[in-house]
Order: C-alpha cells, then sequence, then structure tokens
C-alpha cells in the first residue's frame, strides 16, 4: 500500500448496481488512523469487517467497510507461555497453519478458517468448541485498538493473569466493532492434540436427549463440545430425530477411554465421525446458515421449552442447535422470519417460568439487536449508552449494533 492517505467514498459510491458495497484496506497502522480520523471529521460512519453484497433493507447508513487484510504478521510467540501476539488481519486458517510448526492450536472450529481474526473479535463467538476451551473472551488475552480519536490503546497483556482492575478486553471482544478497531490481539493457545472423534446420539424426544446431556455435564469428562440439534442441521432432511453430538481431542488412549464412559452413561455406543466425515460435520454446525442467526441465551430448561412451543406453533421450527454447557440455542430462521413475534413467545415464557433470557438477532457481527427479557434492562442499557459515547463519541463505529 502506498504512504498515501487513502480517498474516502462518498455515500452514493458505496452501493453498486449489483448491491455490492465497497470495501477500504490497509496494510499500516498509520495510515489505518488516517483514515479513521478523517472519518471522524467528515462524520462518515466505519464498520470494521468485510463488507457484505448488501446491507438489511432497515440498517443504519455505512459508509465505509474496513479490512486489515494487511496487517497479518505474528508480533511474537512464546511457545512454552502458550501465547501468541498476532495482527488481526489474519485468518483463523493461516493462524492454525503457523502454530502446527510448533504442535500449538489456537482451538477455534475449522468453519472459521477463512474469517478474520478481527471479524471473530467483533463477534465474540469461537463456536462449538467453548464447552471446554472457553469462550473467545476467555481465548483472548489482551488488544490493541483504534478509537475514533486516533488512539491507540492496550488492554489486558500477554499472560493468562495479568488483569489487576476492569477487564477491558472482555469490553472489545463480542462488541460487533462498535467501540474500536482491533488491530492485534494476545491469544491463550493449546497443544495440538493428536487425534479428535465425534459421537453421534439419536433421540426420539428432546427431554431425554437434554437429560442425557446434563449427565455427561455433570460426569466431568474433558469433552470438547456437547451439542444438541435436530436432524435439519447435519441432514436435508425432515426427521424429527434428535442428535447428540460429542467431539473429543487428545490421544488416541484418552479418547478410548472418554469413548467407553460416555456410552457407559448414555447407554449405547454412538455413530462414529473421523477425518473428512467429523469435518463436514462440524462445519454444519459451525456455519451460519441464515442471514438472521438468532441467539437465545437462558436456563436450559426454558430453552427446551421454546424448543417446544414454537414446534407446536403455526411456524415452522427452524434449524436449530442447543449447546446445553453455555445454556446457548441457535434458531436459524429464514430472513422473513418476524424477530418480533419470536420475542413474544420468550416474553410470555419467561414470565410463566420467573426466568430471564437474552435474545440477539444478526447478521454475524454486522447488524445486532439485543433484547433482555422479559424486560429491558433500563440500568444496563445505560450503561451500554455511556460507554459508548466514552470509547466513540461520535458514533462512527458500526452503526448496526445498537446494543453491547
Amino acid at each position: 500500500m502506498s504512504n498515501s492517505t487513502p480517498e474516502l467514498p462518498h455515500a452514493a459510491e458505496l452501493d453498486s448496481p449489483s448491491g455490492a458495497v465497497r470495501q477500504e484496506s490497509f496494510a499500516s497502522r498509520s495510515d489505518l488512523r488516517d483514515f479513521v480520523l478523517r472519518c471522524a471529521e467528515r462524520r462518515l460512519t466505519v464498520m470494521p469487517g468485510s463488507a457484505p453484497n448488501a446491507l438489511p433493507p432497515e440498517s443504519a447508513p455505512v459508509n465505509s467497510f474496513v479490512s486489515l487484510s494487511g496487517l497479518n504478521r505474528v508480533l511474537e510467540h512464546s511457545v512454552p507461555d502458550l501465547v501468541i501476539s498476532v495482527e488481526t488481519g489474519i485468518t483463523i486458517g493461516r493462524l492454525s497453519e503457523l502454530l502446527q510448526n510448533s504442535n500449538q492450536w489456537f482451538p477455534v472450529p475449522s468453519a472459521f478458517n477463512d474469517c478474520s481474526l478481527m471479524d471473530l473479535i467483533n463477534e465474540g463467538d469461537a463456536g462449538t468448541l467453548e464447552h471446554r476451551f472457553g469462550g473467545l473472551r476467555e481465548l483472548i488475552l489482551g488488544v490493541d485498538v483504534l478509537l475514533a480519536s486516533g488512539e491507540f490503546v492496550k488492554c489486558g497483556g500477554k499472560v493468562v493473569k495479568n488483569v489487576t482492575g476492569y477487564d477491558l478486553t472482555k469490553l472489545f471482544v463480542g462488541a460487533g466493532g462498535s467501540l474500536g478497531i482491533p488491530v492485534a490481539a494476545h491469544l491463550r493457545l493449546y497443544a495440538l492434540p493428536e487425534e479428535s472423534r465425534t459421537y453421534c446420539y439419536r433421540f426420539s424426544e428432546l427431554e431425554q436427549a437434554h437429560k442425557t446431556c446434563t449427565r455427561l455435564l455433570r460426569a466431568g469428562l474433558p469433552l470438547s463440545c456437547v451439542e444438541i440439534c435436530d436432524a435439519r442441521m447435519l441432514y436435508d432432511s425432515t426427521s424429527a430425530t434428535i442428535f447428540v453430538c460429542v467431539q473429543t481431542h487428545g490421544t488416541s488412549d484418552l479418547l478410548d477411554e472418554l469413548a467407553g464412559a460416555a456410552a457407559s452413561i448414555i447407554g449405547g455406543a454412538g455413530e462414529l465421525h473421523q477425518g473428512d466425515s467429523e469435518l463436514q460435520l462440524w462445519q454444519r454446525l459451525n456455519n451460519v446458515r441464515s442471514v438472521r442467526p438468532i441467539v437465545v441465551q437462558a436456563t436450559n430448561t426454558l430453552l427446551i421449552r421454546l424448543i417446544e412451543a414454537l414446534s407446536g406453533g403455526e411456524a415452522q421450527l427452524p434449524p436449530w442447535s442447543l449447546r446445553p454447557g453455555a445454556n446457548k440455542l441457535n434458531l436459524y430462521f429464514a430472513v422473513d422470519y418476524s424477530v418480533d413475534r419470536l420475542l413474544v413467545d420468550i416474553r410470555n415464557l419467561c414470565l410463566r417460568s420467573a426466568a430471564i433470557a437474552e435474545v440477539s438477532c444478526g447478521d454475524r457481527s454486522m447488524l445486532r439487536r439485543v433484547h433482555r427479557l422479559p424486560q429491558e434492562d433500563s440500568a444496563r442499557s445505560r450503561t451500554a449508552s455511556q460507554i459508548k459515547q466514552a470509547y466513540d463519541p461520535l458514533g462512527i463505529f458500526n452503526p448496526l449494533v445498537t446494543s453491547l
């Protein structure tokens, strides 16, 4: 990239006849900083991340999309400490290739290989492996962030326990790029496992599948992932079969031991997936197959009641997956589904069960609205607004995120 400051696109230039959106790419922090300052001066909005083919019709205007594909270097790799510092333009696939040379691993499913680390940080979801290795907020030890003021701030550090106050790293992870642009990160690594296996168990009833998962989780086995899903997540099928997918990583002896322990708890052996078969299975479970994924976080009991309520409703229940260890339900609705109708159903369930749920509706890190049911937490909303005002007072970063 040349040393000249890139020209800002005008709003009228962003939408091409085919609906494509213009993307700005940077290979140096100084060029990125100059660009952000110019945007702030002219009150032009900046979306940190890859540009989609088209924005949702109800979205706020976006003037520029920012890619850091040129900022993709490894800054430091401490092999004994299992920590690596990298620029966030690096893709997960490239990061995995580099770490293999040291027999180390950043535990994120291969379905995310084409994603940049910046997109992953903005989204805040590391996929199905969070059951054993923790969510992205546990895997990101620190970040360097560019604010709208042009200032680079450092949060966290390069060691696991390096915070003596507010852990601001967790504030930026999952913020959708609405507070600043993460340009570098310190990542927690794990030893590269010798092999992995996945066993799929079939159930005729959701309640039975959930009780089985509860026994597995209480057993304390080092399982990498436990996921409940309907048949449509794995196969193009309308079968009513419920699947429990259990993934393990480690040595061959350990995986044999875990398979035996799981079979004794479940009451039978599951269908084994390894190699390409296993890769394809988890790609289906980790890939977002809808432009409007809806994530519901609540108690597992409430989530199961929601699935049952939607199954008996007028609208067909969409493909879904439930992560019981994280109390997270993913619903993959069609574009034209009424979110308001779903919120009414969840609110009524919360009121009847004296429970609380959080619903995130969005298009990965692009457009996200967060609803806290049965009623919005006004104090939390005020805090989120104050945080946004503190870090992005001009509101130039990701106008599509309406709540943190």
